[in-house]
């Protein structure tokens, strides 16, 4: 037997069957017929145990909430009241019962909600257990998920909840179970809510849902839609295809998602399709699981088969045989021609995150044209994302030598600085980079105004980000500015505005671990709470390669949080 109240010494019992726990006085048998047999998992808002049902041979899962602030137990009364009407086979069922309080002797009340167990092992287990899945797994699941809900032998929750104007909005690895039969069920509706709701403030805290790295940005702003299920689950299959956490595969310099090259078993239609869910826009992504389904099912097989048929090997065989004959019988034409098409495989390797064989198609373009200014910059881009410093830096160089208007190829060194914290030479090829496009020029102050920042040059900083930010419409760019506004506004202890920009910056996008950090100090500083805030720092600052996130992490820790 296991008793429930965290405050208890000895929670682990043993022996005959008591009504009360003999270390704190808690009630040990719960609502007269559920034994509490062990813990089996714990957050920081609730504890999961398993319970016996006396006298039926049954097993059941039990959710103590150990916080009665508004907000929680709102999120918690709402999962009973979902789940209480919701009919599906691959959904936890509770009885009109399974919602009681039990209090300690000390007074304090434990909320506690009895679902039914669904047999299996949760995704982030199977993953755990097995690695990476394969592309035909995915899609089976995937498929599963979002059937019509007359399909036979699919389960189609998704499709269901949509039908039934639900929401699920914590769609992730960890709340999927794999059950012995192979259906996929779904778990965790403390986060559901009805469509066309905003989220709602309950006792200063505004019930938004949100999972790092798998929650879009609309949902981080309370504006969650059908489509923000979808970028979550898209999210998800690329954890399940990667093996790693989304969160782990974002880019620190240009903050965009870079899976692809983790996960070489998925074919190109399905990877772009893939992106097409994780669309910034919600207006980008397919509007129902019925889309989904059907492209998934129709369109997405011929499209595979196709992308086969290209990458087989008398089809290489073939292009290769006629390249062959061009460069025997004509001359420098055809080296241009073929140092192109070598340039033309590189990039779409680059665009689906295969740097190596990126770097390799560029170094044989560059074989036949050597003074390709764009070949030596996507080989020092390849070579960036590769980790080879060495090399970026001096493709970046030649470009530049080629080409002295390349300001991308100034920007991108720039970049390869930053990185290696040489902050003088960063700055130098920032301030060449700005002479390019608006979006170039943006990016670039942007970046220069981080280093402002970090040497306490605020004013600058502010000057700097202020100068630029209606030259761009691009989200991450912009989610960027604000945060670098943000920051430079802290140090010019103008606390308010501070938070506004950083708010700002986090509803374009809720990814940015920085932001919470400087949200957290801004709020403290304001004497506002910053539990949040500070827990997404402290917790995910190690996922930040930024120097600045970790010199923060420090502060926080040293304050005693």
């Amino acid at each position: 037997m296991y008793c429930i109240n965290p405050a208890c010494p000895e929670r682990q019992q043993s022996g005959a069957i008591r009504d009360y726990c003999p270390a704190c006085g808690t009630l040990l048998i719960l609502e007269s017929k559920y034994e509490v047999i062990q813990q089996i998992a714990q957050t920081s808002q609730t504890e999961v145990f398993e319970v016996n049902v006396l006298d039926q041979d049954e097993r059941k899962i039990l959710k103590v909430l150990e916080s009665a602030d508004a907000k929680r137990l709102e999120l918690f009364e709402r999962e009973y009241a979902v789940l209480s009407w919701l009919d599906h086979p691959n959904i936890p069922k509770v009885g009109i019962n399974d919602y009681f309080v039990v209090n300690t002797p000390v007074g304090r009340s434990l909320y506690c909600l009895v679902l039914e167990k669904i047999e299996g092992e949760t995704l982030e287990q199977w993953l755990a257990q097995n690695g990476k899945t394969s592309e035909a797994v995915a899609l089976r699941w995937m498929q599963q998920l979002c059937a019509p809900e007359n399909s036979q032998n699919l389960s189609g929750i998704l499709t269901y909840l949509h039908s039934h104007n639900l929401i699920h909005r914590d769609i992730k690895p960890s709340n999927l179970i794999l059950q012995p039969n192979g259906d996929l069920a779904l778990i965790d509706f403390g986060g559901v809510r009805e469509l066309g709701q905003t989220d709602a403030i309950i006792s200063n805290y505004p019930t938004i849902i949100t999972s790092l790295g798998y929650s879009p940005p609309e949902q981080v702003n309370g504006q969650a839609t059908v489509t923000s299920d979808f970028y979550a689950l898209g999210r998800s299959w690329v954890s399940l295809l990667t093996g790693r956490n989304p969160i782990d595969l974002i880019d620190s310099q240009t903050n965009q998602l870079r899976w692809r090259h983790h996960a070489p078993q998925v074919s190109k239609p399905f990877a772009a399709w893939l992106n097409t869910l994780m669309s910034a826009s919600p207006y980008q992504r397919p509007q129902t699981t019925i889309e989904i389904y059907t492209h998934l099912t129709e369109k997405l097989p011929q499209q595979i088969r196709a992308s086969q048929r290209v990458n087989s090997w008398w089809f290489k065989v073939s292009i290769a045989s006629i390249s062959a004959s061009l460069i025997l019988g004509i001359g420098w034409g055809v080296s241009l021609w073929v140092s192109n098409d070598y340039l033309r495989k590189g990039a779409e390797n680059l665009r689906i995150e295969q740097y190596q064989s990126a770097r390799t198609d560029f170094e044989t373009a560059l074989k036949w044209n050597d003074r390709s200014a764009i070949a030596h910059n996507n080989l020092a881009l390849s070579c960036y994302y590769l980790g080879d410093d060495d090399c970026a830096i001096a493709h970046y160089t030649r470009a530049i030598a080629l080409s002295p208007d390349y300001w991308e190829a100034y920007y991108n060194l720039g970049a390869i600085y930053d990185r290696q914290e040489r902050y003088d030479l960063a700055s130098v090829q920032y301030l060449k980079a700005a002479n390019g496009s608006p979006e170039t020029k943006a990016q670039a102050i942007n970046n220069l105004a981080r280093l402002k920042n970090r040497q306490q040059q605020y004013t600058e900083a502010a000057s700097l980000v202020q100068s630029v930010v209606q030259l761009t419409q691009a989200e991450p760019t912009l989610a960027s500015l604000h945060k670098n506004l943000g920051w430079a506004l802290f140090g010019l202890d103008r606390f308010e505005e501070a938070q506004i920009a950083l708010e700002r910056a986090l509803s374009l996008d809720g990814s940015r671990i920085d932001t919470y950090c400087l949200l957290a100090f801004v709020k403290q500083a304001r004497k506002l709470e910053s539990d949040a805030e500070l827990k997404t720092c402290l917790f995910s600052a190690t996922k930040s390669p930024l120097p600045e996130v970790k010199e923060w992490r420090i502060q926080l820790a040293k304050r005693g949080f």
